[in-house]
């Protein structure tokens, strides 16, 4: 498997496993959190533009997230590269 990134919030790493091309975010002893299909990966721009929308029509919008976690952008970016694209994600 092939290391993708760190998460910063939580002590866990996120690797690529590229026999059933998946994602697996796993915690310094080995133990699995989530494992997420490469095809099935949320594109972080249609997340962040929902997050958006969502925090205009709050009546709190200072206490919204506005923007995906830095995590979906990084396995995002890395699955693009896998297919040979690049969308312009490069957060």
């Amino acid at each position: 498997m092939e290391i993708v990134t760190h998460e910063v919030r939580r002590p866990r790493t996120w690797f690529f496993d590229p026999e059933d091309s998946a994602y697996v975010s796993m915690d310094k002893d080995g133990n699995v959190f989530a494992r997420l299909n490469g095809p099935n990966l949320p594109d972080p721009n249609l997340i962040t533009a929902e997050l958006q929308r969502q925090a205009a029509i709050s009546p709190n919008p200072e206490l919204c997230r506005t923007a995906a976690d830095p995590v979906t952008y990084e396995l995002w970016n890395h699955w693009q590269k896998k297919q040979g694209g690049d969308n312009g994600n490069n957060n």
